[in-house]
């Protein structure tokens, strides 16, 4: 899972803006890329908590892209954990900072 970030000016409302790329041209078939995708927005909404907690708590915005890079379709366990991996990525370096 490759993991892209910027801090922004204030986004409406929200300290964190998310978007999620599965490759076209590793899975051709569109219904493999949204069965990827949906994965990726579960097991984002479920963990995204503790990492919006330290951005309101800074007053920072992010803007966030998650891009899918494995070449095969793997399952939510696999998904949720490299998504856990890269919040607790970002949750390092926003309290660094």
């Amino acid at each position: 899972m490759g993991l892209l970030w910027a801090e922004t000016e204030s986004i409406k409302d929200a300290s964190l803006q998310i978007m999620f790329s599965v490759s076209k041209r590793s899975f051709p078939r569109a219904v493999d890329r949204n069965y990827l995708k949906r994965r990726m927005r579960e097991g984002w909404r479920l963990q995204k908590g503790p990492l919006e907690e330290v951005l309101c708590r800074q007053n920072r915005t992010l803007m966030v892209a998650l891009v899918y890079k494995s070449q095969s379709r793997e399952g939510f366990k696999m998904i949720y954990d490299k998504i856990s991996l890269s919040i607790q990525h970002l949750i390092r370096l926003n309290e660094q900072a």
